[in-house]
């Protein structure tokens, strides 16, 4: 599964959302402009009166207009600014729980485990995880405008009632809509139809309001036409969000039956997402108690309308069919299932760095936004390598940040001790913990330093605003204490600057401006030219390696490798940040360029596999773990 195709796809989708936004609003400025036609003529003094009021005037049809687009585009813009926060802003508006990284319940580590074995899997940043308390089914949701500001959550139902295996293919089928852009129609969605049920809702308390006013003066004289156009502002409402809903189900649909696909490739144990949904079925259906659920059923795992015309308005396809496509041999029958608590066993196995994977760029580019077995396996191994006393400190929101300082402490004596002095002087009291977690942290096997980071980033995202920018200038000023930059601290400063934000910041999601190479040639050429000057070792193969990812890129040359005087961090940023505005079938051709300039030697190591990596990450398209083939420390 293609993810820069299925990119390109949610944003086609988005066009067609807009299309059918604009021919809902169309039809129902007609329909009200009708309405109010109908109202003058019925409420004319004399038949004369009512004849001499034409269906077509021009003037009625343009204030009708104004009026109406004003009325949905504020129900638009205030529910696509209460969403404006991302996922958390729509875990807030489900009323669910954030899930305490440090919790001692055994279900709710497994669920954390799984979130965080799937993030280093796919190279997804680790999202933040939520319950529905108050919910007993079994349900969860991913939410989001993009992966940085994603959130995953899961019902009470869902943690108690699911198997390890089970809950890890719910939890696989989440990350397929994070990894798709799925987020982000399903967010939009939201804004839409809320606009368009702003007429419903304007024509009920304009009925309501008429019913119970007292009937003083002129004893309800009058009120008739009124309330009419009441009733007939609630039908033309209603059949807005009718069509609304139609149009969620087809963009929905599909994207479920994919979500299925993916968490068995994923996993490849199709009979844990299908164990998942057998217990769905034998459950039947528990309504969500929460009263925004319906407005946000398309997200839902488990998202259906029951009812009238369920098969037509359902968001999800029919459960049994989606068993019978990942369990062929279904025959439609299911056990009543009770609650019941599953532990199944921790992926084991460990694909690291004995393993051997083909350096070849397009088998890299393949694998962004998708994830294997043997990844996962991987990510689980990683994190039971990994000292408690990090990982415990990673998911705390007072120590996660010594963790980053750990990992950027350098092995010169003098330079460390300056680095010290300058935590020193920011940090007004350094905690008791600090040592051990700097010893600690400094001797970690270089393989488990960006697993680690990714933990302590996902923690770092939930403090405030004005502590993560105080942390990024803490982490640049670790950098610059020995006067130049590593590969690892150029990894950990990308992603610092990428998934923390700064007090006036809010989720990164650019819009795309860049749909041919041509337009970027400068920021490729500076890329191509930093990724020569650090991700190749041997001087005599710099240029060699640049003119191997120039082929890539067709207006590129070899004149056009630049100093690596000329490639500073800044200079890079400026350039990262516009090829984050690039299409993804662009971004592919940045990537396989930068993949090949990287692998020219024909070999990879674990600080050239993080590069890629970071690269990738800060333009918006997430790398799996990429198995060296010879590993050497950074």
């Amino acid at each position: 599964m293609d993810f820069f195709q299925n990119q390109e796809d949610a944003q086609r989708k988005t066009s067609l959302l807009v299309f059918y936004y604009i021919l809902a609003v169309i039809l129902i400025v007609l329909g009200i402009y009708a309405a109010v036609i109908f109202l003058f003529q019925i409420s004319a003094e004399s038949e004369l009166a009512a004849a001499a009021i034409s269906f077509w005037n021009p003037g009625l049809f343009f204030l009708v207009s104004v009026i109406t687009l004003l009325v949905i585009s504020l129900g638009t813009a205030y529910k696509i600014n209460q969403l404006s926060g991302g996922g958390k802003s729509v875990a807030n508006l489900l009323g669910a729980a954030p899930l305490n990284p440090q919790t001692n319940d055994p279900k709710e580590k497994m669920l954390l485990n799984i979130v965080e074995e799937m993030s280093i899997a796919s190279g997804v940043q680790v999202p933040q995880t939520v319950i529905l308390r108050q919910e007993k089914g079994i349900n969860a949701f991913a939410a989001g405008f993009t992966q940085d500001d994603a959130v995953v959550g899961v019902t009470d139902g869902c943690l108690q009632s699911l198997s390890r295996d089970q809950l890890q293919g719910v939890i696989a089928h989440e990350f397929s809509h994070i990894l798709y852009g799925d987020m982000r129609i399903n967010i939009k969605l939201m804004g839409v139809l809320h606009g368009i049920l702003i007429i419903a809702f304007l024509g009920y308390t304009i009925t309501r309001s008429m019913f119970y006013t007292p009937r003083r003066r002129s004893s309800g004289k009058g009120s008739g036409p009124i309330i009419l156009l009441g009733l007939s502002l609630v039908i033309i409402g209603y059949i807005g969000v009718f069509f609304g809903n139609l149009i969620k189900s087809a963009v929905s649909r599909q994207r479920e039956y994919l979500a299925d696909a993916s968490a068995a490739q994923f996993t490849r144990n199709p009979s844990g997402i299908a164990g998942a949904l057998k217990k769905i079925a034998g459950m039947g259906k528990i309504p969500m108690q929460c009263k925004k659920a319906q407005e946000a059923n398309h997200l839902f795992f488990n998202g259906s309308v029951a009812g009238f015309m369920s098969s037509l308005m359902s968001t999800h396809p029919p459960i049994q069919e989606r068993i019978k496509r990942l369990d062929p041999a279904f025959t439609g029958k299911t056990k009543k299932t009770t609650v019941q608590t599953g532990f199944g066993p921790a992926a084991s196995g460990f694909a690291g760095k004995d393993s051997k994977l083909s350096v070849q760029p397009e088998n890299i580019i393949s694998s962004i936004g998708t994830t294997e077995p043997e990844q996962i396996k991987y990510a689980a191994k990683t994190l039971e390598k990994i000292p408690n006393l990090l990982t415990d400190s990673a998911h705390s929101p007072i120590k996660a940040e010594y963790v980053i300082y750990s990992l950027l402490l350098s092995k010169d004596e003098k330079i460390k001790e300056e680095q010290s002095q300058t935590l020193k002087q920011s940090v007004d009291k350094l905690i008791p913990e600090s040592e051990n977690i700097f010893s600690t942290g400094q001797s970690l096997p270089v393989e488990y330093r960006i697993p680690l980071l990714d933990i302590t980033i996902s923690t770092l995202k939930g403090l405030s605003p004005q502590k993560q920018a105080k942390i990024k200038e803490n982490i640049q000023a670790m950098i610059r204490a020995d006067g130049k930059v590593s590969l690892f601290e150029y990894t950990v400063y990308r992603m610092a600057l990428r998934h923390l934000k700064s007090p006036l910041e809010k989720p990164n999601h650019p819009k795309v401006k860049y749909h041919s190479l041509k337009s970027l040639k400068s920021e490729c050429g500076l890329l191509l030219s930093f990724l020569a000057h650090h991700g190749i070792d041997q001087s005599d193969k710099k240029t060699f390696a640049f003119s191997k990812a120039a082929e890539k890129i067709n207006f590129i040359g070899p004149s056009d490798f630049l100093p690596e005087d000329k490639c500073s961090l800044k200079k890079l940023d400026l350039s990262l940040e516009e090829l984050d505005k690039a299409s993804y079938r662009i971004k592919k051709k940045i990537i396989d360029a930068c993949v090949t300039c990287i692998v020219a030697d024909g070999q990879i190591t674990v600080k050239q596999a993080e590069l890629i990596r970071a690269t990738a990450d800060a333009i918006g398209c997430p790398t799996p773990p990429i198995f060296p083939q010879k590993i050497e420390s950074l």
